[in-house]
């Protein structure tokens, strides 16, 4: 058990310190259980990544180019956050990507720390049908050694990991993401405006299909949130273009809660191949906001168990266009169908995906490390 004096750090990408700095309110799942353990350990903090920093290190930047992992150390580590860490019993990091940055950094460190790192698309540096060449599995092998614990957010990507990477399988659980269903909860009445919601930025949303399916369907309203869609490609005037990202924030947490609030459907085009639980925290967002989810069916769907087809999503399993046509008309058209997702899919983000589960998961896994 953690003495309630431990020092915890979580180590983030950037756009938290600016949504704690900014006098409004947020959802509180991109902390990653932040506040319940500042809340239950009084020397808990955080630490992120700045992107205004931009220090040359020859060094970082030629093993950066060698082996293609996003190793952005000078990002990470000034003369503030290495006492920070430092000074740490537990490191969390909220995804490999801020690990891997650390990484040089902690090779260094003469005290002991427990290491705790999220992983997401931990493949993502490769394209499709690409393995680890021998410098990358040997520099992932080494980082992956020092964890003490990997936590994946996705049940697919943890078989796929512990088939690839048998020997570290004892280092591995499973948490799911989950929201802030205080914050995503609906305040207004269910619209019936055929208005279809499409929020995204990572690299394995299919935006290809997402163009394909606006210029088609130009007798339905599209709000389309992303920085990925160059407007030149859209044809009709049908659609709504909002370039914002979670990080540069431009469309804040509440204003985007309030796009929610007008819309009856929410896309997620997602490409098959994908390992990573691509589209989670919007989906859960959505289900949480009785929004009904329509998404790909691909490798790294996060739980095939808990979210179930036609009960509390709705699932494409044939990619095309036509298909997404058919499937966007059908769940607009049909009030029932509507409602029926919106409502076990709600039930499912409170009594499943709540921040207090997060937390007592988290909380579970850090315990288990000797």
């Amino acid at each position: 058990m953690l003495d309630l004096s431990t020092n915890i750090t979580f180590l983030f990408n950037s756009g938290r310190k600016k949504r704690l700095d900014q006098n409004y309110q947020f959802p509180k799942e991109h902390f990653y259980g932040y506040f319940s353990f500042k809340k239950n350990f009084i020397n808990t903090k955080f630490i992120e990544y700045d992107e205004d920093e931009d220090r040359f290190s020859l060094a970082i930047r030629f093993f950066r180019k060698i082996t293609k992992f996003p190793i952005y150390t000078e990002k990470l580590i000034n003369r503030e956050n290495k006492k920070i860490i430092s000074d740490s019993d537990i490191l969390i990091f909220s995804n490999q990507n801020i690990y891997y940055s650390a990484f040089p950094y902690l090779l260094l460190g003469k005290k002991k720390k427990k290491i705790v790192v999220f992983f997401m698309g931990y493949k993502n540096i490769l394209r499709e049908g690409e393995s680890f060449n021998k410098i990358q599995r040997l520099f992932f092998s080494l980082v992956v050694k020092k964890i003490d614990r990997i936590i994946f957010l996705s049940k697919n990507e943890l078989n796929l990991f512990s088939k690839e990477f048998s020997e570290f399988s004892n280092k591995i659980s499973y948490a799911p993401f989950v929201v802030d269903g205080s914050f995503w909860s609906r305040k207004e009445n269910k619209p019936n405006n055929k208005t279809v919601l499409f929020v995204g930025n990572d690299e394995n949303r299919d935006y290809k299909k997402t163009i394909e399916i606006v210029n088609s369907m130009q007798d339905v309203n599209f709000i389309l949130v992303t920085t990925k869609i160059n407007e030149a490609m859209l044809k009709k005037n049908n659609y709504q273009l909002i370039n914002s990202n979670w990080k540069v924030n431009e469309l804040n947490d509440i204003d985007l809660k309030n796009l929610m609030e007008k819309v009856d459907v929410s896309i997620i085009p997602v490409n098959k191949d994908a390992t990573q639980p691509s589209g989670q925290s919007v989906a859960l967002q959505c289900l949480a906001m009785e929004i009904p989810v329509i998404i790909s069916e691909f490798k790294g769907f996060w739980d095939k168990k808990m979210f179930r087809h036609n009960k509390n999503i709705y699932i494409i399993e044939n990619n095309s266009k036509y298909s997404w046509e058919e499937n966007i008309q059908s769940v607009l058209d049909d009030e029932k169908i509507k409602k029926n997702i919106a409502k076990n899919g709600r039930e499912l983000i409170e009594k499943n995906f709540n921040l207090e589960i997060f937390y007592k998961n988290l909380l579970e896994v850090i315990n288990l490390i000797k």
